[in-house]
């Protein structure tokens, strides 16, 4: 690229007007090539770290179905045998078993209650910024559901797209909003979820 005519005649002009010493051209292009190298390395790192993390979340995701569905076929057999091993009463049983259900359901209500909320203000973003929203806000309450990535999976590419092609008002309007706001969904809409679900404090 830096040996293009035009990138040759433009550095011409500056060393020819220029009040300040000469461009030495074989320095500039070493330094833009480390800096290319430095970013491809970076950006080869953060791309290894999403697939691994979208990985982990499938495998995870799928562990969850299997045990799940584990759960729900032997579910009496499992509770009986709970029942078999705690040193309680019946009605002390029947309470810690009580509590832990109740537990479970908050959990997995607020996470997906979350997902929602933060896939309908993703996509409200992304339809704004001129995305398909009922799309990508699906897929945003997709991603809320990976750990550590999250809905940045989706809407720091577009801002990134965005920015690519010049429209960089959009582009920091909607990385704005996924960091600001669809972030704060989840840290402030799960605890409030979980805690109003099972009656016990998240702090």
């Amino acid at each position: 690229m830096l040996s293009h005519p035009y990138v040759v005649k433009l550095f011409a002009l500056i060393e020819k007007y220029s009040p300040f010493e000469p461009l030495n051209t074989q320095a500039v292009i070493q330094k833009v090539a480390t800096m290319a190298s430095k970013f491809g390395a970076q950006l080869l790192n953060v791309s290894a770290k999403i697939l691994g993390d979208a990985t982990n979340f499938l495998i995870n995701f799928m562990l969850m179905l299997f045990v799940l569905f584990f759960l729900l076929r032997d579910h009496d057999r499992i509770v009986a045998a709970i029942r078999h091993v705690l040193p309680l009463s019946r009605s002390q049983e029947d309470a810690v078993l009580d509590e832990v259900e109740q537990v479970a359901k908050s959990a997995v209500l607020g996470s997906l209650l979350t997902a929602l909320a933060q896939g309908f203000a993703g996509g409200f973003a992304m339809w704004l910024s001129g995305f398909p929203g009922l799309f990508w806000g699906s897929m945003m309450a997709f991603a809320s559901l990976i750990p550590v990535v999250g809905t940045a999976l989706i809407w720091l590419p577009a801002s990134l797209y965005l920015l690519l092609i010049g429209q960089w008002e959009w582009a920091l309007f909607l990385a704005g909003w996924g960091a600001i706001v669809v972030g704060s969904i989840d840290n402030f809409l799960r605890p409030l979820l979980m805690q109003g679900s099972s009656g016990m404090s998240t702090c």
